[in-house]
């Protein structure tokens, strides 16, 4: 996980928002990485960690809430620039 944020910082925008979303939440018995451990990386990459279960539903607002506020937080402080992009709705 550790190498997958370290490829979207290196080949993404230098303010890029990150969160790692743990899915199958709905299936925590059959699950090959710990809460903990998944949450302590994120946490060493300085990334947002949320579990979702696209089953039930359960966090998937969650997540993209998270996300959002990270993004627009960014916005605000003048950290993310829209400059050079482009928007489809």
């Amino acid at each position: 996980m550790a190498q997958w944020i370290k490829d979207a910082r290196d080949l993404g925008r230098p303010d890029i928002s990150i969160i790692v979303i743990g899915n199958k939440l709905d299936l925590k018995d059959k699950r090959s990485v710990s809460f903990k451990e998944a949450a302590k990386v994120c946490q060493e990459n300085s990334v947002g960690f949320v579990e979702t279960s696209a089953l039930s539903g359960e966090n998937v607002m969650e997540a993209f809430t998270v996300l959002s506020k990270n993004i627009l937080l960014k916005i605000e402080s003048g950290i993310f620039f829209f400059s050079n992009m482009f928007f489809c709705i």
